[in-house]
């Protein structure tokens, strides 16, 4: 029970309102326990009850203050509800339910309040429902919307979260409407600015009978405007746009905190076309305020990086262009006055504005140090359009090359004349620019013709200028045409770079730099035909570059006496010929190099250089004078690498004509020398027999501990072993081989190793044409340390081959070092050797042939000898006996063969005489372990065959 309202207390409260409150009442407590679910169920129910059919905002009358406190408290809780979905991370929920109370905002005020089309107060409501939206979203600090650092890399790599994702929920529809998806909060600013400035226009749009005080308005009057205007959280209509003073609201204030915000947060984003679209609105109602600095300090950081501008949304920037003018010349800033100005006489901005540049540049105070304005395509647009060609790609030092500048003047027809004081065009070579001045006395046609001077700068005398004059006055839209030649000097791209227009008054310069060559490249060469000009197209990528190619030389270079082959470790003198073919006398240089793929360098040096005392670099020869169609030879002389591969020789001869010594001209011969080795060998390595006498067993040697290792003699058993090369000639000429050498690089430590009569090389004496063999033999003596080593021991061997071309000197020969597989002798172990001593006539004589039966262990050894019989020969001989060997001995059994006489067809060749082989077979088995020795060859009349036995060459 309620008790009844008396006068001066709140009104009894309907079953309607009681609801309200005590949905309101729970919400409030379940958002206190962080209950967030609960909470925003509540309010969501509250809500429903005041716009429901039997709710307050339907059934009490919209003049009533009980309707709009009944608006604030929607509100309140639309909000509350807004803060719930966000506590609990529902992003899209949000943003629909922010949209959504809107509409139904909308509905309710268009249906039983006064309307919205023409209502500050309803914009001025929409602004700040965004504005709270913002706010809301900031102090949620969600994770999806971290700020990014774009000057950071890693922060740039990032993607930048312009909305959050949608919910599980709203994902799976299949089309989505943009408010279901949440907006960084510079969304919800932006569109606070929007219905703010509509606020404004609304505002601005009251009638004057509206407009005055409630004093100086009648009472029919009043009672209009109070069913006409809404004012719910608004100033009345008198207030917010009064006829004189100012209003009670700051517009311009709140939209300038606004866009602050705006800038803020889209700036970090890269949303610059959001950002430049708020700050032109906020410089429009500076402009209408005539605050007309706030609207350069605005519009001056967009204009100097107006996206705009590169993008060619001319209808927006020209906008910008005429606000900071009218603004510049309000205010007296010349400066970017002159800028803006010539900036909107490009054509394509289309500005109805008059503006005359050179006036602008004109009314600067004399007083005041001359002003200079610089300006660059790529932050401003240029009315003035500069292109450069060369009609030929390509050129010789030396020569001349055909050019042509054109210049368009892109203004309106409105638009004056436009004379420039200078036009510059920028190479990139060592003729810096060229420079166009205006001159008066130069006829103003389509196409003119310039003749250049050259132009030196004392500071930099290397550096040069081409200087020429013209008529460099242009009608709105006209295209004019300046041909000329350029002097080529240097071998290079030869190119320009960029351009520059000056435009000169009494009191400032203005210049534009038109900084990229793609600014002035055209692939248009024009030419006139009667009064007008006709277009020829210039088939090059780069219409603006031009090859310069090193001066045709004339002057030739020779190699008079180059071989076809040449090998390593050889000394190689090259005649290099040098014949003057000019018509006139050249001062000249040689310079040479060689070098393979490695970039490894040959050791050249110029037989004849003068200068070789004081000349650190030996590859350089100054030649000096040479008179025309002579001749002159010097030799090139360095020493052939000593392994295999392959150099370019590459001589560059430097020259200048006497008629003009400024200009180098370069000949250059390359000739790839490959460098091979003259022979390759294969290699046989088998035992002979020693002939020195054996160790006695038991008269060893005795050796004292306190000897020293290194001075020790070698005690152990001596051996002789053969190594013969083959060598193989891989010249196409012939080689005299003077003499070969077997070199010891190194043995084990274990073994001695000397190569008998190594004081002189063998004496060869032979010439080998291609593919020719030779058999080289050298004997080897190895000899371990102790006897009782019985280990295997290694030798690392050269063959060294003396040679020289039949065309060479005695004197002149050349080493080269053949590499020899590396040799094993094998570890102590009996073995048997046979050797044979043949007859003058083996026909009458018998051939002896020994078997030597080495024991080098420390045991006794029994062998069994059978000697098997041939049909080839009669043998004298045990057939079969044992011969026993003590320790450290060895035992020579003989046999004498009688050959029987073989046809004339059996016989073969060997070393240029005939003959034939006979194998005798003698078995060698140890009586202990049944082991059988097999028999090797050891004498140059023995040799091994395939199937394990020896053969005797017996000649005829």
């Amino acid at each position: 029970i309620t008790a009844a309202a008396s006068r001066g207390t709140s009104q009894v409260l309907t079953m309607n309102g009681w609801n309200v409150r005590y949905d309101f009442k729970l919400a409030v407590f379940a958002e206190f326990r962080q209950e967030m679910d609960v909470a925003q169920r509540h309010y969501e129910s509250a809500l429903e009850e005041l716009f429901g059919p039997e709710g307050n905002l339907e059934h009490t009358p919209s003049w009533s203050t009980r309707w709009q406190e009944a608006r604030l408290l929607c509100d309140v809780i639309a909000f509350r509800v807004l803060r719930c979905q966000i506590w609990r991370g529902m992003t899209s929920g949000t943003a629909e339910s922010w949209f959504n109370y809107k509409e139904r905002m909308r509905d309710l005020i268009d249906r039983r309040g006064k309307g919205t089309d023409n209502s500050y107060s309803w914009e001025a409501w929409e602004a700040r429902w965004a504005k709270m939206m913002a706010q809301l979203i900031e102090m949620a600090d969600l994770p999806v919307f971290k700020s990014v650092d774009l000057s950071d890399p890693e922060e740039q790599a990032a993607p930048l979260t312009i909305y959050a994702p949608a919910e599980k929920l709203y994902s799976t529809m299949e089309r989505m409407m943009p408010f279901h998806l949440l907006h960084h909060p510079g969304y919800w600013w932006r569109l606070a600015c929007k219905h703010l400035v509509a606020r404004k226009r609304k505002a601005e749009a009251i009638p004057q009978e509206d407009r005055t005080l409630p004093s100086e308005t009648t009472a029919a009057q009043l009672a209009s405007r109070t069913r006409t205007y809404d004012t719910y959280m608004v100033p009345q209509p008198h207030e917010e746009a009064p006829l004189s003073g100012h209003s009670t609201y700051d517009y311009l204030l709140d939209l300038q905190s606004q866009t602050e915000r705006v800038e803020s947060i889209m700036s970090n984003r890269g949303q610059m076309r959001a950002v430049h679209q708020v700050k032109i609105d906020l410089a429009r109602e500076f402009y209408k305020a005539e605050r007309y600095d706030e609207v350069l300090q605005t519009l001056q950081p967009v204009w100097e990086n107006m996206i705009w501008r590169r993008e060619k949304w001319f209808d927006l920037a020209v906008e910008v262009l005429e606000l900071i003018y009218d603004s510049a010349e309000k205010t007296g800033n010349i400066k970017l006055q002159a800028e803006s100005a010539w900036e909107l006489t490009y054509e394509p901005l289309k500005s109805q504005k008059t503006v005359d540049i050179s006036q602008c540049l004109s009314s600067t105070d004399s007083n005041n140090e001359r002003m200079h304005v610089l300006l660059d395509t790529q932050s401003r647009v240029c009315p003035v359009t500069i292109t450069f060609s060369f009609l030929s790609g390509a050129g010789f030092v030396g020569d001349t090359a055909a050019c042509q500048v054109a210049v368009v003047y892109n203004a309106s027809a409105q638009k004056n004349d436009l004379t420039l004081s200078e036009l510059r065009v920028h190479f990139n070579t060592n003729i810096k620019s060229l420079v166009i001045n205006h001159s008066d006395n130069v006829s103003q046609s389509l196409s003119t013709e310039l003749r250049v001077e050259e132009e030196h700068d004392p500071a930099h005398p290397m550096a040069k200028g081409l200087l020429t004059d013209a008529n460099l006055t242009f009608k709105p839209g006209q295209l004019r045409v300046f041909n000329l030649t350029i002097p080529l000097r240097d071998p290079d791209s030869f190119g320009a770079t960029g351009a520059s227009t000056i435009l000169k008054a009494s009191g400032a310069t203005l210049e534009h730099v038109l900084s990229r060559p793609t600014d002035i490249s055209s692939s248009n060469w024009w030419l006139q035909s009667e009064d007008k000009l006709l277009r020829k197209q210039v088939p090059r990528a780069e219409p603006n570059t031009i090859q310069v190619l090193p001066k045709p030389p004339k002057v030739q270079l020779r190699i008079t006496n180059l071989k076809e082959q040449y090998f390593t470790g050889e000394k190689v003198a090259l005649n290099i010929q040098i014949l003057n073919e000019e018509a006139e006398e050249v001062n000249a240089s040689v310079h040479a190099e060689g070098q393979d793929n490695a970039e490894v360098g040959l050791k050249l040096a110029w037989k004849d250089n003068n200068n070789e005392a004081n000349d650190m670099d030996l590859t350089n020869l100054q030649i000096g004078k040479i008179m025309a169609n002579e001749s002159k030879s010097h030799m090139l002389e360095f020493k052939a690498p000593l392994q295999l591969s392959e150099y370019t020789l590459r001589l560059e001869v430097n020259y200048r004509l006497a008629s003009d010594p400024e200009t180098p001209v370069t000949k250059t011969l390359e000739s790839v020398i490959p460098f091979v080795s003259p022979f390759e060998a294969n290699y046989d390595f088998g035992p002979r027999l020693h002939l020195g006498a054996y160790p006695d067993y038991f008269s060893l040697p005795h050796i004292s501990e306190d000897d020293n290792e290194q001075s020790k003699p070698a005690r152990g058993i001596s051996q002789r072993w053969c190594l013969t090369s083959r060598v193989v000639s891989f010249s196409t000429e012939p080689l005299l081989v003077e003499a070969t050498r077997l070199v010891v690089n190194r043995v084990t430590s274990n073994a001695v190793c000397e190569v008998e009569d190594s004081s002189e090389p063998q004496k060869v004496s032979r010439t080998m044409a291609l593919k020719d063999m030779m058999d080289v033999p050298h004997i080897l003596a190895v000899r371990k340390l102790t006897l009782e080593d019985r280990r295997p021991s290694a030798l690392e061997l050269s063959l060294a081959v003396t040679w020289r071309r039949q065309d060479a000197s005695d004197d002149d020969t050349t080493t080269t070092m053949l590499a020899v597989p590396s040799m094993t002798i094998p570890s102590a172990e009996p073995r048997v050797l046979c050797t044979a001593s043949i007859p003058s006539n083996t026909e009458d004589e018998p051939v002896t042939v020994s078997y030597t039966l080495e024991n080098p262990s420390m045991h006794f050894l029994t062998f069994n000898l059978t000697m098997e019989a041939n049909e080839l020969f009669a043998f004298s001989g045990s057939k079969h006996r044992a011969v026993s060997l003590t320790p450290m001995s060895r035992v020579q059994v003989d046999y004498r063969l009688l050959v029987y006489p073989v046809e004339e067809d059996a016989l073969t060749e060997r070393h240029g005489q005939k003959g034939h082989w006979v194998g005798p077979a003698l078995r060698v088995v140890d009586a202990y372990f049944q082991k059988t020795l097999r028999v090797l060859d050891a004498g140059d009349s023995v040799q091994s065959d395939d199937r394990g036995g020896v053969g005797i060459w017996i000649p005829k």
